[in-house]
């Protein structure tokens, strides 16, 4: 039931951020786009997104997070691997990409709730921006 339930919440999130995106459209345009969705469905989403994070920080994740669910981000994972070969985005592990992208988001969320930091239109644009200088070429 868990399993059932973490892969719905996933599912959603996956659905959200790649909404719109388009491949013809350039990395950085399609980068910027996936993580404003990203945003978005976390500040409309509260529930599903302190859920998702609680469960991957758990020891739960061992037992039942699947291979299968990473699959529903395959759409980013070969964003960053286009964005490497272009010479867009620097040749680093895919798994250090990731975690210069979305640690930042992850952690400004949660002081969002703790209404520490306010999701202004302005820090929107700073936060994406500032992933995005963080994996450039």
């Amino acid at each position: 039931m868990l399993r059932k339930l973490f892969m719905n919440v996933e599912q959603k999130i996956s659905s959200s951020m790649f909404q719109g995106v388009h491949h013809p459209t350039p990395v950085k345009e399609r980068f910027e786009l996936i993580m404003n969705n990203y945003i978005e469905f976390i500040l409309n989403h509260k529930d599903e997104f302190l859920f998702y994070e609680q469960f991957c920080n758990s020891p739960l994740v061992e037992n039942l997070y699947l291979e299968d669910s990473s699959m529903m981000f395959q759409p980013f994972y070969k964003l960053i691997e286009e964005g490497k070969d272009q010479n867009v985005l620097k040749d680093y592990d895919t798994m250090l990409m990731l975690v210069l992208i979305y640690a930042p988001v992850t952690e400004l969320a949660k002081q969002y709730y703790r209404r520490e930091f306010e999701f202004s239109d302005k820090n929107v644009k700073d936060l994406i921006q500032s992933s995005w200088d963080a994996v450039k070429a």
